[in-house]
């Protein structure tokens, strides 16, 4: 928002020079983010916060001014009675949306003569960077700037009837605002319309229709107040914004409007030879009920930890409009009527306080801090994180952090139900409606940017939390997600390799050895994974995760067109089964012994399960078990694979005799046989 310094000097009388006064600003809360020296004025950039709608404008800003500086705010006066004539009508207003349109205003003003604006009046707007118009135009924006009330002049005689009503917009209505826009409404747009069609969008932008020019005689002078979040919905959909609705969407003081109203009257019929009725029409919601809060000096001095007397505090609230009363325990504080949106107990004029005292006068004092140990679990879970970074940065992968708030429809694109998300009450769009219960679509996206950005060889992870509801209760829970796809990492030995599940699963394996958990996998089912290539990942008959093949349909509904291998882990089970300890082994001076079974067995037979089954029934003396080679062809029957697994054995105490390596030989088969009616060749 731009501000004139010498306009501001009209309601501020002070010498102080504009880059002290800029800086008095910014430490009083109004950052002032540049200084713009124009035509012997300096134009101040400031950044207003939404909280503070009544500083947008330069009476607003003069107010802070005038506290800092301690000089009396003056603001300008006038008198209307000199205009006063009679013959002059008074409008038809019907106000139809009193929840939409709180309080509406309309004065009529006779025999103007619309024509260029007086020097003064063009260099105080352009000086805000308005571009000059006519004089009556030219006096709302005025007013605007000055004021921060939005006003919109009407040519009277085009409107039909003599008529205005404050109504919503017909599905379909059609107005061209005064920029040459042609708007199409729906049904939940307030406008301002006259008896047949719509004149203005109410709070964004006037109608041409009805745009003030050169013929001009007579002009229905609008102000009134507008519901923010209507002007806000409004806005956004139609595309279009204007100095009046972002006021409007930030919030008014309703109670100011006449003033503002019978300030551009005066102007206007001043500088356009106008005249007006002593009567006006003002319909809505008069009164603001007013508020009153109490605060304790004690309670001042407490929160800031400084020591601010009564009459600092009564002196540094009244000049931004505050009335207080009382002096002893407890005072009265009077809250203005522009300042109702934003204080509304003790602590917002504590805070007032303090940014008026001067937040460099109070003093800086460390608290107590008392220095415990970390709980053990938070230590362990923590180094457990950084470990599974480590491995994971060190075995070719990139870390990726996605957004926590996503769409219902992401979810849904995985074909996981989403009946235990946690849906946002207000969220800021459709985009971000659910908090994510799995970090798959975050994981999905990061592969469709990089593919779509010429990096096709993708190796990421996420460690984040999850959310979802379970058991009537919100729920929060760190996760881990891995992603691959395209070729691995080829030298000028070895030729890049397509990635699939089973490096994905050697991947898995390193990881889990590096902390300490033995894992196995079983075949499994998961709504995002393709059937034949979905495992579970499995430690003490416990679920630590699954694995899998992303299916092709939603791939597509991504825009990948590449496979995508992808595991999901659950940190709970994790955290409680990593073993952080390092265990120092001795070497086993016993020789081993090697041999080989040859089978077959059905297609649908995974490895895991034969290799766990070989391991159960000899574990104390075998070492390792390796699948050698698979084979499908003859002699194998159809529907079966045939394979050459090789068992090592050792013990750790004696040299093995050849007895009981065969003996361990007959139970692995016999097992094999009976359990996976494996056929031994």
């Amino acid at each position: 928002m731009k501000i004139s310094y010498e306009w501001l000097r009209e309601y501020v009388p002070t010498k102080i020079k504009a880059k002290n006064l800029a800086q008095k600003l910014t430490m009083n809360g109004l950052e002032v983010t540049s200084i713009e020296e124009k035509a012997g004025d300096f134009i101040f950039g400031i950044e207003v916060t939404p909280n503070r709608s009544d500083c947008l404008c330069h009476v607003g800003i003069a107010r802070e001014a005038s506290a800092i500086t301690k000089k009396r705010l003056k603001l300008p006066s006038f008198n209307l009675a000199p205009y006063f004539a009679k013959g002059v009508p008074i409008p038809e207003v019907v106000l139809r949306k009193a929840k939409l349109c709180p309080r509406y205003t309309a004065r009529l003003i006779a025999d103007v003569k619309v024509a260029p604006s007086p020097k003064w009046l063009i260099k105080r707007i352009e000086s805000v960077g308005v571009r000059p118009v006519n004089n009556i135009v030219d006096i709302t924006n005025f007013i605007l700037h000055e004021t921060g009330q939005p006003l919109h002049a009407f040519d009277y005689d085009k409107l039909i009837a003599n008529k205005i009503i404050i109504r919503l917009a017909k599905d379909g209505e059609e107005i061209t605002t005064i920029d040459g826009t042609k708007v199409r409404l729906k049904g939940d747009i307030l406008v301002i319309a006259d008896a047949k069609t719509p004149v203005a969008i109410a709070g964004i932008m006037g109608g041409l229709n009805t745009e003030v020019g050169p013929s001009t005689k007579r002009i229905l002078l609008e102000a009134a107040c507008f519901d923010p979040t209507s002007i806000r919905r409004s806005s956004r959909y139609l595309g279009l914004s204007s100095d009046s609705s972002y006021r409007f969407e930030r919030g008014i003081d309703s109670s100011k409007i006449i003033d503002a109203s019978d300030r551009a009257t005066c102007l206007i019929c001043e500088i356009a030879k106008g005249k007006t009725h002593r009567e006006k029409v003002d319909v809505g919601k008069k009164e603001i009920k007013t508020r009153v809060i109490n605060l304790r000096p004690h309670k001042v001095k407490l929160l800031l930890g400084a020591k601010i007397s009564n009459s600092d505090i009564k002196s540094g609230l009244a000049p931004i409009g505050f009335k207080v009363s009382g002096a002893k325990g407890t005072m009265k504080v009077v809250v203005p009527s522009f300042r109702r949106a934003d204080i509304k107990r003790e602590a917002d004029l504590i805070e007032e306080i303090a940014r008026i005292y001067g937040y460099d006068n109070i003093p800086t004092k460390l608290p107590r801090v008392v220095i415990t140990e970390e709980a053990p679990s938070f230590k362990r879970r923590k180094r457990i994180t950084n470990l599974v970074r480590k491995a994971l940065a060190g075995l070719g992968f990139d870390e990726i952090l996605t957004y926590s708030l996503i769409s219902k429809n992401d979810i849904r694109k995985l074909n996981v139900p989403d009946i235990n998300t946690i849906s946002i009450r207000n969220p800021l769009s459709d985009q971000q409606g659910v908090m994510r219960n799995t970090l798959l679509p975050g994981m999905l996206g990061a592969i469709n940017y990089n593919i779509n950005t010429g990096n096709p060889d993708i190796k990421l992870f996420e460690f984040s939390n999850i959310y979802f509801r379970q058991d009537g209760d919100y729920q929060e829970s760190p996760s881990l997600a891995l992603a691959l796809c395209g070729n691995t990492a080829g030298d000028w030995k070895r030729k890049p390799q397509r990635t699939d599940i089973f490096y994905l699963k050697g991947i898995l394996k390193t990881l889990f050895e590096k902390l300490g958990i033995d894992i196995y996998f079983e075949e499994s089912q998961h709504p995002s994974f393709e059937p034949d290539g979905t495992m579970a990942i499995l430690v003490d008959n416990k679920m630590l995760g699954i694995v899998g093949v992303v299916k092709t349909e939603i791939l597509a509904k991504t825009d990948i067109k590449t496979q995508v291998f992808a595991a999901e882990i659950n940190t709970r089970v994790l955290f409680e089964n990593a073993r952080l300890e390092k265990f120092l082994k001795t070497i086993i001076r016993y020789p081993i012994s090697e041999r080989d079974v040859s089978m077959s067995v059905n297609n649908d037979i995974p490895f895991e399960s034969i290799n766990r089954a070989i391991k159960d029934t000899a574990r104390f003396i075998i070492k390792e078990v390796r699948l050698v080679e698979e084979y499908k062809a003859r002699p194998v029957p159809e529907g079966q694979r045939g394979l050459l697994v090789r068992i090592t054995y050792q013990s750790k105490d004696r040299t093995l005799k050849e007895q009981e390596i065969e003996t361990a030989q007959d139970l692995i088969r016999k097992k094999l046989t009976q359990e996976f009616n494996a056929a031994i060749r």
